[in-house]
């Protein structure tokens, strides 16, 4: 009989250590995961913002791009504005001097 209680108490003590071992594994599971969750949060945050600020970086560089080809184009269509005026302005001018030369003309033959 003493074999026998000697037997439970350590099949009780085993029992309870590994009761002790499964909690205690069970705790540092836990930390760590809490650990991971962290550091994946904090990793997660900083690439967010890393992508943010490229991408700031990005629209402003487009933003630029933009308005210079704006002003290019304003600039180019004022220019061919300015030329199609000119034509324009000299097409009626040498009309109107041929039509006077030839008014002159007449009135010279009618004479």
């Amino acid at each position: 009989k003493v074999k026998s209680d000697m037997m439970a108490m350590v099949n009780s003590t085993q029992s309870e250590q590994l009761e002790q071992l499964a909690a205690s594994h069970k705790e540092e599971l836990d930390r760590l995961r809490s650990e991971l969750e962290a550091i994946s949060i904090h990793s997660i945050e900083k690439k967010v913002e890393e992508l943010s600020s490229a991408h700031a970086v990005e629209l402003e560089n487009l933003r630029g791009e933009l308005e210079a080809s704006a002003v290019g184009e304003v600039e180019r269509a004022r220019t061919e504005a300015e030329q199609e005026r000119t034509s324009a302005v000299e097409a009626v001018s040498n009309q109107l001097k041929e039509s006077h030369a030839e008014e002159i003309e007449r009135v010279k033959s009618e004479m």
